[in-house]
């Protein structure tokens, strides 16, 4: 058929490219004119639809061309150069379509960007059989609304699949739409109806008198008023602020008032059904929480900001809290009464914990001489001002004590490894921290599952760190259930103070689990099989890991009656 009319218009020339068509001037009316055409088919079966005219518009209402379908459903129209919309009107009905491939689409239609002397083949779809709603938007009064959203969703879904607006005198009009159920919804007015196919069904929706609301956030603790907080409702901007948030021209119905996070308060949301043409006056409970913040600038030049993370987490996120181009970190809301903060910067700076100090530099390399901040819930804890000096590296190697050989392992700071702009890395026994502060920092040594780890203490600079390590203690055995056959599994090592040493996963077909790597000492075994988890020990004491040997426990009965907890497990000692 694309053939058949590019013939055509070859017989007729450039003079014939007129005929048959309704053009509008445009600003450029000394341009050579464009061309549209192509072929007007239904959307099933692909059989012409003759008389089916096809409208370019500058507007949703200002037609500038049109072109009516022939007998084999070819249209064409010659047009001055410019930005149009594309739609079809069959008896009154009108759809829009994109200017690309002729899809389905509506008032908000991709624009068709013609060029002088341009051509553009634009064939288009057609529903086999259409309809259309109509009518008018008033409010209570009765009084016509323009420029009113209007929505049109397919029944019984409320999603909108597309929407218009209200003309100057209220009206509006969906267009061509295939047969379904459709819900037509604006402003809290709405109707759901199956389509007439062939017509245009005239309904006026009446919007409702529009409610108010007065949004009280208050302590849930407490019960006292929280002045600060966003509060936000569909459709409305936050207010920040007060005693009372306010809210008016707001659709009657459901809605969902929605408290954002601040530093000292947690998000939360609450529901409310607000009548039509009242105030409804709602409290919220918030939760408070607390929040610290500092002051970051580089110690050689304080105007500069270094962008910083912290180590705290954000809760729900995997991110931490880092500086602003100002310089402030604020870490908040918190649900903890104290903290000890660390800081990674951006290269070239170095990473520190604040320390108990208050002269320029606050910085401490070890977690546990950093300065514990006592938080307040509601309130900023304001922290010392931090001078970041620039980074160094600790370097060394790790060998094995027995046969000077290097330990495939790797170093790590507690609490910072591999956080942020802290960088480990690990190879052939030998190791590099980088970014760190020149600071005595402590940090842990390991040989994978062969060797016990090794915690130690040392400043970055030129002169190495090297260590030794030497084989850790093993324990093995077999995870059973209460008839004596092997069990899946999850299982750890863990020190009395409850941290992991190993761990692994074990299933019924493997070789016996084997914990290796430990520290000489005492260890309590935690396993887990499916929703149930056991704590084992010696007879109420914990089992002794020793270095270099290997304790074997068989077998290890996951029984109704086991420990649940470390607390439990230690029971029969008293």
């Amino acid at each position: 058929m694309h053939h058949r009319l590019r013939r055509r218009l070859a017989a007729v020339g450039s003079i014939g490219m007129m005929i048959g068509l309704l053009t509008a001037g445009s600003a450029n009316a000394d341009a050579a004119p464009a061309l549209v055409y192509g072929v007007v088919t239904a959307e099933s079966g692909n059989a012409p639809l003759p008389g089916t005219c096809v409208e370019l518009l500058t507007t949703e209402t200002t037609i500038a061309g049109q072109g009516c379908a022939d007998a084999v459903g070819d249209y064409h129209i010659s047009i001055a150069p410019g930005t149009y919309r594309l739609r079809t009107a069959v008896n009154g009905i009108v759809r829009w379509h994109s200017g690309t491939v002729g899809t389905p689409y509506y008032p908000s239609a991709a624009s068709v960007i013609l060029t002088a002397g341009s051509r553009r083949i634009i064939n288009v779809p057609m529903w086999g059989a259409v309809g259309s709603f109509k009518g008018r938007i008033l409010d209570s009064a009765g009084t016509p609304i323009a420029d009113r959203a209007i929505t049109i969703a397919r029944a019984p879904l409320t999603t909108p699949v597309w929407t218009i607006r209200s003309d100057a005198m209220g009206g509006y009009d969906t267009g061509g739409m295939p047969a379904g159920r459709y819900r037509i919804s604006t402003g809290g007015g709405s109707f759901e109806r199956d389509l007439v196919i062939g017509a245009a069904t005239t309904e006026d929706i009446t919007v409702p008198a529009p409610a108010a609301l007065n949004v009280h956030l208050v302590d849930r603790v407490t019960g006292l008023p929280v002045l600060d907080g966003c509060v936000t409702v569909p459709g409305k901007t936050c207010v920040g602020s007060g005693a009372v948030r306010s809210f008016t021209d707001l659709v009657p119905g459901k809605l969902t008032i929605t408290v954002g996070k601040s530093p000292t308060l947690f998000a939360t949301t609450q529901e409310v059904t607000l009548p039509a043409g009242t105030t409804t006056e709602v409290t919220v409970p918030v939760e408070l929480g607390s929040a610290l913040q500092v002051a970051i600038s580089s110690a050689a030049d304080p105007q500069s900001h270094p962008f910083t993370c912290s180590n705290i987490p954000m809760e729900g996120s995997s991110g931490a809290y880092c500086s602003g181009s100002d310089g402030l970190l604020t870490i908040g809301p918190l649900r903890v009464p104290t903290i000890r903060l660390g800081l990674v910067p951006a290269a070239p700076f170095g990473a520190l914990w604040v320390g108990p100090g208050s002269g320029p530099d606050v910085g401490v390399g070890d977690p546990a001489q950093a300065r514990v901040f006592t938080l307040t819930p509601g309130r900023i804890t304001a922290g010392p001002p931090i001078s970041l000096q620039p980074g160094k590296s600790l370097h060394g190697h790790l060998t094995d004590r027995f046969t000077g050989k290097p330990v495939v392992g790797c170093v790590y700071l507690p609490e910072l490894s591999n956080y942020g702009y802290v960088q480990t890395t690990c190879a052939d026994g030998e190791y590099t921290i980088s970014g760190l502060g020149a600071y005595r920092w402590a940090f842990d040594a390991t040989g994978g599952s062969a060797y016990a780890p090794v915690t130690s203490s040392a400043s970055p600079g030129a002169t190495d760190v090297d260590l030794t390590l030497q084989p850790g203690g093993r324990i093995e055995g077999v995870v059973r259930d209460g008839i004596g056959r092997p069990v899946d599994a999850s299982i750890g090592a863990v020190s009395p103070a409850g941290k992991q040493l190993a761990w692994m996963q074990v299933n019924a077909y493997m070789a016996p689990f084997n914990l290796g790597g430990l520290p000489a000492g005492p260890v309590l075994l935690r396993v887990t099989v499916g929703a149930t988890t056991c704590w084992f020990s010696n007879a109420g004491q914990p089992f002794q890991a020793a270095l270099g040997e290997t304790l074997r426990i068989d077998p290890l009965i996951m029984a109704p009656d086991c420990a649940t907890t470390l607390a439990s497990s230690m029971k029969a000692a008293s």
